[in-house]
């Protein structure tokens, strides 16, 4: 019988860690609370990042995923860095892309992997569920690479912006369901 006791504890720190740092994105539009909004961001994205970490003992996935959150957030700091300088916003826009590839992978590993998990497990329910999230996730992210790219030319980003309205909405769902999945999904390892 395989036990995923890392996995468990990892999956739940990610979930901590994503919904943490979602919170702390909202907080962070309240004037005099963006520092401790970015510092607890700064926290929670570590406790995902080390969620990972931890869940990849236990399920490959999990460990290439972790690689790839560490890229991702690397480029974040790199593209953070350009965005004030000159030139800077031309750099941004490609670490923007760069990060939504990225985030994209990442949630395409962890759904697939956990969901391979979850069917070792007998829990064909939260597979399936799984790889609904990652399939929704990645329509909304291949639709936002366009609309980013549709927002550079200047007739069609009219459109674009509206059309980012309904991926943004898209991408929220998407969220909270790959929320529900890693709560879950950590809940049946236990």
């Amino acid at each position: 019988m395989n036990h995923y006791f890392d996995a468990q504890g990892g999956l739940k720190k990610l979930f901590a860690g994503t919904v943490g740092t979602l919170i702390c994105n909202v907080v962070s539009a309240i004037p005099f609370l963006v520092m401790v909004a970015a510092v607890g961001s700064l926290f929670f994205t570590v406790l995902a990042i080390y969620g990972l970490y931890q869940a990849g003992k236990d399920i490959p996935g999990c460990k290439s995923a972790f690689l790839l959150y560490v890229i991702e957030f690397v480029v974040q700091i790199f593209s953070s860095a350009f965005a004030f300088m000159p030139m800077g916003a031309a750099i941004a826009s490609i670490c923007v892309i760069a990060q939504a590839i990225l985030d994209m992978v990442i949630i395409y590993l962890v759904c697939t992997s956990v969901s391979e998990v979850m069917m070792v497990k007998e829990h064909g329910d939260i597979a399936n569920f799984g790889k609904n999230v990652w399939i929704l996730s990645v329509i909304a992210y291949v639709i936002g690479i366009v609309i980013t790219l549709m927002a550079k030319i200047p007739v069609i980003g009219i459109i674009a912006v509206l059309l980012g309205i309904i991926v943004a909405v898209v991408k929220i769902v998407a969220g909270v369901l790959y929320l529900v999945f890693l709560y879950r999904s950590s809940e049946a390892l236990a």
